[in-house]
């Protein structure tokens, strides 16, 4: 496939490289569009985990404090996944989020890391 320029090589060597089709970025695309885009969508959401976070901290106790028991993130979650599977309420996909975020910040996994990287695993497109 013939390029124009260099930027349009290596969009599309990236887009091969984490197994996207090439050419399927927009070169429209602005920051302020993208930041646009996510935002009419996570900000709702995310006020709906810190409600539900706020709830939390009368149930379970102030993040990160001391004495706190240590609850089973992980299995809450997956339990939640299982949850939505079967019925479809997006207040599961919150609780998830929000046991990531726990589990994140209070586990006690002892490899817990944070290491940025390109697995190559990705979400498929559903038939």
């Amino acid at each position: 496939m013939a390029h124009h320029n260099l930027e349009e090589f290596f969009d599309d060597l990236w887009n091969r490289k984490v197994g996207l089709p090439e050419k399927i970025v927009d070169k429209d695309l602005s920051p302020d569009i993208i930041h646009n885009n996510i935002s009419k969508y996570l900000y709702p959401f995310v006020e709906k985990q810190y409600n539900r976070l706020v709830m939390g901290a009368f149930r379970y106790g102030l993040l990160c404090t001391e004495g706190k028991p240590n609850y089973d993130s992980i299995k809450a979650l997956k339990s939640r996944l299982d949850k939505y599977e079967e019925d479809g309420n997006i207040e599961h996909l919150i609780d998830i989020a929000n046991f990531a975020f726990v589990e994140a910040t209070e586990g006690i996994h002892p490899k817990k890391h944070f290491c940025s990287s390109d697995d190559g695993e990705h979400a498929s497109i559903k038939k």
